[in-house]
């Protein structure tokens, strides 16, 4: 009962530290790494070991201060008892070491191949030939850095440059991170040493003895959770992620610093996700997951985050150990839809419009807009990928220059055109009179997904009411996961005091991702193309009530990646976004207005994609993966209903309110329903 809560603390531990990351068990318990201390033998119950004074199997600690018992019990805070082998070579005391026993047990010890680890003293009179012996047979030796207040450890500890990076040299600290009185610092061997508690719970005397065994422990639990490591791995994992203490660095006092047993189990660096390759593949990585977020498109999203693979989704850290993650625990759907963060970003951006030139045919002005807050309070920590085309978040700069007939052209910094496309773009009233939430739906869905781009609209004239506009937009966010992709539009408008009507035609080329989901990642692809047609209308229906359409369908070609993806095979895929809404002008009181909208943001229609999902990995290094044919056309579709109501309250001060219901939110067939509502007060400064 013992071992089992101890296994079941150790287990908690690394779930609370690696939050939706867990060590991953199976492999690694027929895989047995057991540690031999060199001692005064030990009294503790379940521990085999041998008498190497007496020439037995009975390794009865007879030390007046029971050192060899205390060693083997701190161990097995880390190990079963089972794991735990004792080899009494010193007797009566713990000091008494003979030259010739020690050499016996070592050679003993560096035949026995389930031995990963050697907890030895200092002051064992053993040389350095043979333990180099057995750091070649693929040991770790742990020693003690000695009990004299010296600059330098002192006995087997100065052998370790000569280790080959397999020995680590441990000295005392207390509680509160203090060295040791008497713990040997750690001199010029500062980079093979670290601390740990010199004082235990088992007996009054302490001493850098009784650290080491906690480095061993330690170093056993690396070797048995993660078979795949190396001696030299091991001890390199106990350096890089022990706890800097004294002065910054490695320092000639704590060497690495404190070893921390959490840190160490935890994953580390990059994490990647190996190629599955089947039943029988191995080796190979995909995309680095972003720390915590996986961003996938709204379009997709439903099917790829609901596989049941994906829960035990097998991945590797910096150092090639093996964890399973709930890779739908870490997905981030970027939505086509407004968040609140994205919102307040826009009502905290100042805007200055500077007239350039103005004559009797024409006029050009420059609009510069400077976000004015950098910290927005914000109920979701990544609700600002999601929101990436409704503000700008650098300062942006666009320039006109529009003929009265309604020709014209304009260039864009840091700001996206969808207003200028679509419903929107036939709107009488700039883009954030609409006030949907839903407005990116009433333009073109296929124009970046992003605003941190440069983007040229370009329309003329060639009748009173016709008109052609051609939109063109370049966007990279530089960053690991960002978007990159080249866009182009081509759109005829019909306008009328009493309808307007617009036919599009759009290219999207996206590199590395699709429906603007991270590069990169565990779901990108090479490129996807996606040709696009769309229809948009508003039809005055009286003076103050108009009726509004748009409607996009895709049809997208997906390169997939030859490797570092867990998608592949793609067939065609078919998309489609509409919106239909109302809008009352001067109901209730002047300038107010009433929006009432229907809609259904982009959602994939047709088209089938392989998943394969790596979930566990053999002693020899094997991947065994599960692949399913995913029909990504499945599943439900969102509808939402909205309405706003807007009203100027004198000259400057304008409130608005939003109530949004969705159904089978982010397509999801059956699931709950939601419903928001935002209430906004400006002042316009």
């Amino acid at each position: 009962m013992h071992i089992e809560m101890r296994y079941g603390l150790y287990r908690s531990i690394v779930t609370l530290t690696t939050s939706v990351l867990l060590a991953i068990a199976g492999t690694s318990q027929v895989h047995a790494v057991k540690v031999v201390t060199f001692d005064s033998g030990t009294n503790q119950s379940g521990i085999s070991g041998k008498d190497f004074v007496r020439g037995d199997n009975i390794p009865n600690d007879e030390s007046p201060e029971q050192h060899g018992t205390t060693i083997t019990r701190i161990l097995t805070q880390y190990k079963p008892p089972g794991d735990v082998i004792s080899f009494k070579v010193a007797a009566p005391s713990a000091g008494d070491f003979n030259a010739a026993i020690s050499e016996a047990a070592m050679r003993e010890a560096i035949a026995m191949p389930d031995i990963g680890v050697i907890d030895v003293s200092n002051r064992n009179p053993i040389s350095a030939a043979t333990l180099q012996a057995a750091v070649g047979a693929g040991k770790v030796i742990v020693t003690n850095s000695g009990n004299r207040a010296k600059p330098r450890p002192e006995g087997l500890a100065t052998f370790a440059p000569s280790m080959g990076g397999s020995m680590i040299i441990v000295g005392a600290a207390d509680a509160n991170g203090n060295m040791e009185p008497y713990s040997n610092r750690a001199g010029d061997l500062a980079q093979y040493y670290v601390v740990a508690p010199g004082r235990n719970q088992f007996t009054g005397v302490q001493g850098t003895s009784f650290s080491k065994p906690h480095v061993s422990g330690i170093v056993a639990l690396l070797l048995w959770r993660f078979p795949n490591l190396s001696p030299q791995d091991a001890v390199n994992i106990i350096f890089a992620t022990a706890e800097d203490l004294g002065a910054p660095g490695v320092d000639p006092v704590f060497g690495h610093g404190r070893v921390n047993q959490q840190a160490a189990l935890s994953p580390d660096g990059d994490m990647n996700i190996p190629d599955g390759g089947g039943d029988d593949g191995g080796g190979g990585s995909s995309g680095i997951l972003i720390a915590g977020l996986v961003l996938v498109g709204g379009a997709i999203a439903y099917i790829l985050t609901r596989k049941k693979p994906l829960e035990t989704t097998l991945v590797l850290d910096g150092w090639d150990r093996a964890y399973t993650m709930d890779l739908t625990k870490v997905t981030q759907i970027r939505s086509d839809r407004s968040s609140l963060n994205g919102i307040l970003r826009s009502l905290t951006t100042l805007e200055k419009t500077h007239v350039i030139n103005q004559s009797a045919n024409s006029t050009s002005f420059l609009r510069v807009r400077q976000p004015t807050l950098e910290n927005l309070p914000t109920y979701n920590p990544t609700s600002w990928l999601n929101d990436d085309r409704h503000f700008e978040p650098d300062p942006s700069m666009s320039f006109y220059q529009y003929a009265y007939d309604g020709s014209g052209y304009s260039f864009h910094i840091n700001s996206g055109i969808t207003h200028e496309f679509g419903a929107l773009g036939l709107a009488s009233q700039p883009e954030d009179q609409l006030s949907f939430l839903s407005n990116n739906i009433f333009s073109s869905p296929f124009l970046g997904y992003s605003a941190h781009g440069h983007a040229t609209h370009m329309t003329h004239s060639f009748t009173d009411n016709s008109s052609v506009s051609l939109g063109v937009s370049r966007v990279d966010d530089n960053s690991r996961y960002g978007v990159r992709n080249d866009a182009a539009i081509f759109e005829f408008t019909h306008k009328t005091d009493r309808y307007a009507f617009g036919a599009s035609f759009g290219q999207l080329m996206e590199y590395g991702s699709m429906f603007g989901g991270s590069q990169g990642g565990p779901y990108s692809v090479d490129d996807t193309l996606t040709l696009s047609f769309g229809l948009s209308g508003s039809y005055r229906l009286s003076s103050n009530v108009r009726l509004i359409g748009n409607y996009t369908q895709g049809y997208s070609h997906v390169d997939s990646k030859a490797g570092g993806s867990l998608l592949s095979e793609f067939s065609g895929l078919r998309s489609d976004a509409w919106g239909m809404g109302l809008l009352f002008d001067n109901i209730l009181r002047g300038r107010d207005r009433i929006g009432l909208a229907v809609s259904q943001p982009l959602k994939v229609t047709k088209g089938e994609v392989n998943l394969t999902v790596p979930q566990a990995r053999s002693l020899d290094n094997v991947i065994t993966s599960t692949t399913e044919r995913v029909d990504l056309g499945s599943g439900g579709r969102e509808l939402a209903l909205e309405t706003f109501y807007r009203t100027w309250i004198g000259k400057k001060t304008r409130f608005t309110a939003h109530l949004m219901h969705r159904k089978n939110p982010d397509h999801v067939t059956n699931a709950a329903s939601n419903t928001s509502v935002l209430g906004i007060l400006e002042y316009q400064f």
